[in-house]
């Protein structure tokens, strides 16, 4: 394979790594209003394939900050007496 061949090798593994983490998002962003608990943990597993793709996902790797307060709509495993 010539230089050429292998940057497209490389470009095109990078596209669908960072496919990957778009389509993990989006499942977090689907489940946010009807399970919680899969939405933080979708957002979790963005920002761990974020650093496994590298610069071309940064701007990905931001995206679950904004979701914070997920945390606060968590059900609390302690009962109220």
């Amino acid at each position: 394979m010539d230089s050429s061949g292998l940057r497209y090798y490389r470009y095109s593994l990078s596209a669908q790594e960072r496919n990957d983490v778009i389509q993990v998002y989006n499942e977090g962003a689907k489940s946010m209003q009807t399970d919680v608990k899969a939405a933080i943990d979708a957002f979790e597993k963005v920002i761990v394939l974020s650093d496994k793709v590298g610069e071309t996902a940064n701007d990905l790797k931001q995206k679950p900050c904004r979701f914070t307060g997920l945390y606060l709509r968590l059900p609390t495993t302690t009962e109220r007496r």
